[in-house]
């Protein structure tokens, strides 16, 4: 009976060793928050399910190393500064600036609005594998992202 028991806290121990193991940000070696781009799925429920079927780009956003954020809101392509710490997952745009295209229709136009305007709210970041959640000062998630890792330039 004592080597059942043993077996069981062994089995429990090693269980808990792996699973400490599982961090909640955990990206895999080859994908980083770096040089992928990351495709909206989500906004805060607000719009992502009424991105028109004749959009043809979904918007999306890129991160430089070097502390730039860039991508395509809908209508237009943005870039600006991002204050982004991996360790304590701070995130924070700064000066965004935009192309000035107009948009086809007042969806698009209300979508890119809102958008960049959710950009702006963004404090931290949780990323699991290849999804990127962007959160508000109380950690409510307002951006969801799927990634598509870039060949290397």
């Amino acid at each position: 009976m004592s080597k059942y028991y043993l077996l069981i806290i062994l089995f429990i121990l090693h269980s808990m060793w792996v699973y400490a193991g599982a961090d909640a940000y955990h990206i895999p070696p080859d994908f980083s928050i770096y040089n992928v781009q990351y495709k909206v799925q989500l906004n805060d429920g607000k719009w992502a399910d009424k991105i028109p079927i004749n959009m043809h780009v979904t918007p999306y956003i890129l991160i430089s190393k070097e502390g730039s954020i860039s991508g395509f809101a809908g209508c237009n392509k943005f870039v600006g500064a991002i204050d982004l710490n991996t360790k304590t997952h701070k995130f924070k745009v700064d000066s965004l600036v935009s192309t000035k295209r107009a948009c086809k229709d007042n969806t698009f136009q209300a979508l890119e609005v809102e958008f960049l305007k959710s950009l702006n709210e963004v404090v931290r970041y949780d990323i699991l594998v290849d999804q990127l959640t962007l959160k508000d000062n109380n950690g409510y998630p307002i951006l969801i992202f799927s990634g598509i890792k870039l060949p290397n330039k």
